[in-house]
């Protein structure tokens, strides 16, 4: 992509969405018409996740951006799964 070369998931299309980083990658093979843009905005962002301490001069920052991030986000479906008991208090 950032080549410029035209790419599509080798996964098999059923499974896809439990291939890694399909959450970044499903939008590299939606957006190809503007992949680099995509690429730079993303990777670049703090809520990315993917942090590179040789090219991110400010990693120690984008790390703790990451953290309060992602804490924010696990507060939102902190008890999404939880089977509550009828009795419980």
């Amino acid at each position: 992509m950032a080549l410029g070369i035209p790419i599509e998931p080798i996964d098999v299309y059923i499974g896809m969405e439990t291939g890694s980083f399909y959450n970044i990658n499903r939008f590299l093979f939606e957006f190809q018409k503007d992949g680099i843009a995509y690429i730079n905005k993303v990777y670049s962002s703090p809520k990315s996740g993917i942090i590179n301490p040789v090219i991110d001069k400010d990693w120690k920052q984008k790390i703790d951006k990451y953290f309060k991030y992602i804490i924010a986000r696990r507060n939102v479906f902190k008890d999404w799964y939880l089977i509550k008991e009828k009795n419980a208090k």
